[in-house]
């Protein structure tokens, strides 16, 4: 094997053609001998592009082993879809010829399939007529198996092979012409085999051609029709077979409906219904697979006609009760089958309907939702020693979800009354699954209802959710189960603007929610709620005794919860405090943040120089700098009557512990992360209340940066804040101009590196926002600084990024600044657009043409328009010098298309929106994704 492999590596070699002995061996050695596999792999694909290919693959086919048949017909099949065009007629017709020969003796193995496509692509691709196929000699005397398969996979292949649209089209309507043929031929089969197997593979072969128009009605008037309908109750395969057939039937529809398909619909709803013992037998038996492709077919049929099953006919109401006992079927497959019907009759006006298929109907879905299909499975602990799957079980309540809204918006407030009797129903000896399944569908409906807007709805809903939550939700009336106690959590969350519609709600619900907060099991939905309760209460939570009880009993929780906890919780705190009187806010957010100064500062931070701080220290460090933002998030407040912001105290007072971080820990990015993101809070909060510590913040942030060579986009984010705050104040500009210098000259000798831009798109998103915000807010800081030629050069050099962000983020800054006005634009833009102005048009329309992300070409039409707009004089010559450029991406454009868009640019210079529209046109042209006549719209 060595020997062969060392022979005939490749064929570029001029070694001697390879026998197929050799051959076969070269495959035997690639499934057998993992040590020379990739060797003979790369032998074997070279071997696969040459001419002898077509003879070898053939000829491995007689091979006795089925690994070197098998890769013979793979090959054989990439040659087809490869290289077909390059055989004669002649030649094509023989091999197909020759296929129908080999596969005459062949019954199974994994060659069969591959074999069948083949020769489905070549008779697909105009080689053989199918009626010329189906009438060959050869193909008549097939057995079972080849055949089955062949006319299985035959019209499933149109939409896999390589065809033009007219081939593919024509290709159709050769099969659908065969069909009458291919039906007779299955016909045959399956009466002269009483094997339930292959029986099964003549419903599998006769779906494959509903696509072709093997529509309910044809079905019926085949003389298979019968069997299909007897193979229903059959057990196993065969029914599953018979199930999909019909279902792929019921999906070919035409407009209008065929003539006898409601006839047809009629006798199998009667079948259906005859078949309801069986599906009870198996359900007893747990002969899950039947219920399922039962399942599957049944709500197939009632969705295909549900206008007819709307009517409220007898069969039509068995139907439906039917799909009712499956919705409530153990099996999540059968049971979201059934489900999906009354998703579907919902499109049914309900007028349109019988009076049973509303409210009636969908009450009794709601009790099997509540009571089958929503609760934990039985005997359940947790996940892990569990049989079930969490991600099912949870993708299961998703889609239960939307069914309940669906249940609701028939149903509306008498769906609460539905759940409340459930509830009542309920006793210590019925497991806590029960409890939970019902709170579950009350939390599902929430969203549907608490913005009831009708007044007697809203009335009625607070009314009987007021009962549910006294009773139940925040009494003691349901058990004590760490899950039951969770979902009663999760159904706080859910209806907390009741507790707006109801104010008296609220003092007990913080009763059931805070506690939840120190506690590992609950911690996750706890917060979660709070932050719900405190996004929608602010107002009441903060004022009177409530206030400060909140903070003081949630305050202390923080230390103890998780990172991602305690931070939900810490902006419910913030949102809180930012509604509390002036007076109190001082106060109150001083006791809330004090503690968590107090234990940054107890943090073991080396001085600098004395070594490595170790990482428990380093989280605890983060965590606090994490908790410390988010009590400052939302205290967008004026400053406090007397005194200053209370945010600018709280700065102050952590500041002795940040100098000390940032003299030991400057180089550690998730602490410098925290810590500008703490200053951006604090910014948003106090504004320009700020000022006193914006000296020593600036400070902070430049020196990280630079230590950071340029990487910390966190810093770039949070100047882009501080510019947007301060940038307006006049004596502030020289100290800016000096802060955007130095952190443009970082990022210009940090991306000035071969590759850094490509490497670093997420530096040029940052940095030409930042670049923006200083255009709106102060551009005198930045357009006559030395730092500008700079920047103008990396505009134009990161206009070939492909990445989203960093697209948007210079066609924005690209726009703005080519808009600026007055002395900037006269000493400075101006003359720089004068002397770089082709070069950045060149870049912009070939990123057009190329590089742009799609989504972005507006950003960037309008960047251009405002280009075009500052080099009036130039433009047309620029324009046309850029897209007749040797480089141009779309090397397939004609010139004449080019002037075309070189006119269509200048004529429509004062219409932005048609503008927009030709230069995401002319993008997908040069991306081959439309045709020239796109351009034909903007020649008037």
């Amino acid at each position: 094997d060595t020997q062969v492999l060392g022979s005939c590596v490749a064929p570029e070699l001029n070694m001697a053609q390879p026998s197929t002995e050799e051959v076969e061996r070269v495959v035997l050695t690639l499934y057998r001998e993992p040590a020379h596999a990739t060797e003979a792999n790369r032998w074997l694909i070279a071997l696969q592009e040459t001419q002898a290919a077509w003879e070898i693959a053939h000829a491995l086919l007689q091979s006795t082993h089925q690994e070197v048949q098998f890769f013979g017909a793979n090959m054989l099949l990439q040659k087809v879809k490869t290289d077909l065009r390059q055989l004669p007629q002649e030649t094509r017709t023989q091999l197909c010829d020759s296929l129908l020969g080999v596969l005459r003796g062949w019954s199974d193995g994994q060659a069969l399939r591959v074999l069948c496509v083949v020769l489905a692509h070549l008779t697909l691709s105009g080689t053989s007529e199918p009626t010329a196929v189906l009438s060959h000699a050869t193909f008549l005397s097939w057995g079972a198996a080849p055949a089955l398969e062949f006319l299985t996979v035959w019209p499933e292949e149109i939409a896999n092979c390589t065809l033009n649209q007219d081939r593919r089209d024509q290709a159709r309507v050769d099969l659908q012409k065969a069909l009458p043929i291919v039906a007779g031929l299955v016909q045959q089969l399956y009466g002269a085999h009483e094997d339930a197997r292959v029986r099964a593979k003549c419903f599998r072969c006769l779906r494959s051609w509903t696509g072709l128009g093997l529509s309910l009605v044809a079905l019926s008037q085949s003389p298979l029709y019968r069997a299909a309908l007897d193979g229903l109750a059959a057990p196993g395969f065969l029914s599953q077979e018979a199930t999909e057939l019909f279902s792929a039937a019921l999906d070919v529809q035409s407009h209008p409906p065929e003539a006898g398909r409601e006839t047809v619909v009629r006798e199998l709803t009667q079948r259906v219904i005859a078949l309801r013992p069986l599906y009870s037998q198996a359900l007893a038996t747990n002969s899950e697979d039947y219920c399922v492709s039962l399942s599957k077919f049944t709500a197939a049929l009632a969705q295909s006609e549900v206008d007819l099953v709307a009517r409220g006919e007898p069969d039509s109401l068995q139907l439906v009760e039917f799909l009712l006992e499956m919705a409530a079927h153990p099996n999540k497959a059968a049971s979201e089958c059934a489900l999906d019907f009354f998703a579907t009759l919902q499109t049914v006006p309900v007028a349109a309907r019988a009076p049973v298929l509303g409210a009636p109907i969908f009450s009794q879905l709601l009790q099997v939702i509540a009571t089958r299909c929503a609760p934990y499975p039985a005997n359940f602990v947790d996940w892990e020693s569990s049989e079930h799957d969490e991600d099912d079980f949870k993708a299961h309540r998703r889609h239960l979800k939307e069914v309940l809204l669906d249940v609701c918006c028939i149903l509306r407030t008498d769906t609460l009354t539905v759940l409340l009797g459930l509830l009542q129903q309920q006793n210590a000896a019925q497991p806590w699954q029960a409890s939970e399944s019902i709170l579950f569908c009350l939390a599902s409906i929430a969203s549907d209802l608490v913005s009831a807007q009708d007044p007697a709805t809203q009335q009625a809903v607070t009314t009987c959710m007021t009962g549910i939550m006294t009773q139940y939700v925040l009494g003691d009336g349901l058990p004590a189960h760490p899950l039951v106690l969770a979902q009663r959590l999760k159904l706080v969350e859910s209806w907390a603007k009741l507790l707006v519609l109801n104010p008296a709600l609220m003092q007990p619900t913080l009763s059931l929610v805070v506690p939840s907060l120190g506690d590992s099991r609950t911690s996750d939905v706890g917060s979660a709620t709070f932050l719900a309760i405190c996004r929608v209460g602010h107002q009441q939570l903060s004022s009177g005794e409530l206030l400060g009880t909140l903070v003081t009993t949630v305050g202390v929780q923080l230390e103890h919860m998780t990172p991602e906890h305690g931070i939900g919780v810490a902006q419910g705190l913030s949102r809180v405090l930012g509604s509390a009187p002036k007076s109190e806010l001082p106060t109150q957010l001083a006791a809330l943040t004090g503690p968590i100064a107090k234990r940054l500062e107890a943090c073991e931070i080396p001085a600098p120089g004395g070594g490595f701080t170790n990482a428990r220290q380093l989280y605890r460090i983060t965590v606090e700098l994490d908790l410390l933002a988010a009590s400052l998030r939302f205290l967008e407040v004026p400053s406090a009557a007397a005194g200053q912001h209370p945010v600018v105290n709280v700065m102050q007072t952590v500041w002795p512990s940040l100098e000390k971080l940032f003299a030991s820990l400057s180089g550690d990015v998730e602490v410098m992360k925290r810590v500008c993101t703490l200053f951006e809070a604090a910014l948003k909060s106090a504004s320009t209340s700020l000022a006193p510590v914006l000296p020593s913040m600036v400070t902070v942030m430049l020196a990280a940066f630079k230590g950071g060579g340029g990487k910390y986009t966190f810093v770039l984010d949070c100047t882009a804040v501080l510019v947007e705050v301060f940038g307006r104040d006049a004596s502030l500009q020289p100290s800016f101009a000096q802060l955007y210098t130095e952190l443009a000259g970082t990022v210009l000798a940090s991306l000035g590196a071969a590759g850094a831009i490509e490497a670093h798109p997420d530096v040029v998103s940052s940095f030409f926002d930042m670049s923006f915000r200083f255009l709106m807010f102060c551009p005198e800081s930045l357009v006559p600084t030395p730092a500008f030629p700079g920047v103008t050069q990396l505009s134009v050099a990161c206009l070939t990024l492909r990445d989203r962000d960093p697209c948007r983020s210079l066609y924005v800054f690209l726009q703005r600044l080519t808009a600026v006005r007055g002395s900037l634009w006269e000493s400075h833009i101006g003359p720089w657009i004068v002397h770089a102005g082709a070069d950045v048009l060149r870049g912009v329309l070939f990123a057009v043409a190329d590089t742009s992300p799609v989504e972005q070409l507006p950003r960037l039409a309008a960047a251009l328009l405002s280009i075009l707009a500052a080099v009036s004089p130039h433009g047309a010559t620029w324009v046309h010098a850029a897209v007749h450029d040797p480089n141009f991406p779309a090397t397939r454009l004609a010139p004449a298309d080019k002037d075309r868009f070189v006119a269509a640019t200048l004529r429509l210079a004062d219409n932005p929106r048609r503008f927009c529209a030709l230069l995401q046109d002319f993008g997908k042209l040069c991306r081959g994704q439309a045709d020239t006549d796109v351009l034909v719209a903007y020649d008037v």
